[in-house]
């Protein structure tokens, strides 16, 4: 379940902390229709993602910023003092109604 404490909306979808390498390079592909968080200050890659994915980036009180709809074979990269990064399935961040700011709460 991922949470906009703000507006106090939610979905309901399973959230997975990925923590190794093989976990967090395959992760959208593997783990499909999910909702993934991992550590990270390196940016993130869409490849052979089939579908579009909405990209939060989390600072350490969980506030967002966010990307929505990040196309298939991209590479996307931002400020490496954000670590924690939670990929959505497409359409998240609009159901969540979810603006940047706002703060998330999830269960792991």
């Amino acid at each position: 379940m991922v949470t906009n404490s703000t507006l106090g909306t939610s979905i309901n979808v399973e959230v997975i902390d990925l923590k190794n390498l093989k976990e967090k390079t395959f992760g959208e592909i593997i783990f499909s229709k999910k909702a993934l968080i991992l550590n990270t200050r390196f940016g993130i890659h869409t490849f052979f993602v089939k579908n579009p994915l909405d990209i939060i980036i989390l600072d350490n009180r969980n506030r967002v910023k966010i990307i929505k709809n990040l196309k298939p074979n991209r590479i996307f990269v931002w400020n490496p003092k954000f670590s924690k990064v939670l990929e959505l399935p497409n359409g998240s961040v609009d159901n969540l109604k979810l603006n940047i700011g706002h703060i998330l709460k999830f269960d792991l």
